[in-house]
């Protein structure tokens, strides 16, 4: 294995969880932007397309289904569980959809269609 791969996956590790270790310890999602999580989440489903296709390694498996499953945990937490997803505003603490305002859907569609034909 390659180092530089093992150090990049070993930080996006440490911020994934970093990530929803904030979230659950403060109760809160400001800062975070639900767009942008679901732009992850396309992301590594179309990256990770060929996971049960092609076996790699173990480490390449566990590493794919953690990064998928955690973004996946982030945008439930976001969206279903309460207190993170209350649309009105208490002490803000919630998740503020007003000012996230980036019109994803301009990169999602585009990014799958080319994807499908890499």
């Amino acid at each position: 294995m390659n180092i530089f791969q093992f150090a990049a996956d070993m930080l996006h590790l440490y911020s994934v969880l970093l990530l929803i270790l904030k979230i659950r310890s403060t109760k809160n999602v400001l800062g975070i932007s639900y767009r942008s999580q679901e732009i992850y989440m396309v992301v590594f489903v179309m990256r990770y397309w060929d996971l049960f296709l092609y076996w790699v390694s173990l480490y390449n498996f566990v590493m794919k289904i953690f990064f998928l499953t955690a973004t996946a945990y982030t945008i439930y937490l976001m969206k279903k569980k309460k207190p993170y997803c209350l649309v009105i505003l208490i002490l803000l603490k919630s998740y503020d959809n007003i000012n996230d305002s980036f019109n994803h859907y301009y990169f999602i569609y585009p990014c799958k269609i080319i994807a499908f034909y890499n």
